[in-house]
């Protein structure tokens, strides 16, 4: 399959994903399995992107995402680089989600005032 039938197939099991996630209130195993089948990762990568992903959107909630007092670039960088060398730093040695917030805080709150 050509790399741009490969993107669109693993944007649209992204899509359905979400979408059945929203929908439902649940998570779909089978779109999960999908989604995991075309992307090519591990079981375990795929699902500590999602949970790391959620974690940064609940962070962005918690500090003022939705009143529009969230600023979502510190130090220079956007929260998704700031989340993804978090990630790296910990390296899955602690990937709790916890953890995961506890770190995207600590950088947060060095550079922006609340």
């Amino acid at each position: 399959m050509a790399e741009g039938g490969r993107e669109l197939e693993f944007r649209e099991a992204v899509e359905h994903f979400a979408a059945s996630t929203l929908q439902t209130r649940s998570f779909d195993v089978a779109a999960f399995s999908s989604l995991m089948l075309i992307s090519g990762l591990s079981f375990e990568r795929l699902f500590s992107s999602y949970v790391a992903k959620n974690v940064l959107n609940i962070f962005r909630q918690d500090h003022g995402y939705k009143d529009g007092s969230y600023v979502k670039t510190w130090a220079g960088k956007e929260d998704n680089e700031h989340l993804m060398e978090v990630l790296a730093e910990l390296d899955g040695a602690d990937y709790s989600a916890k953890r995961i917030y506890s770190e995207l805080e600590q950088r947060y709150s060095q550079v922006c005032e609340h």
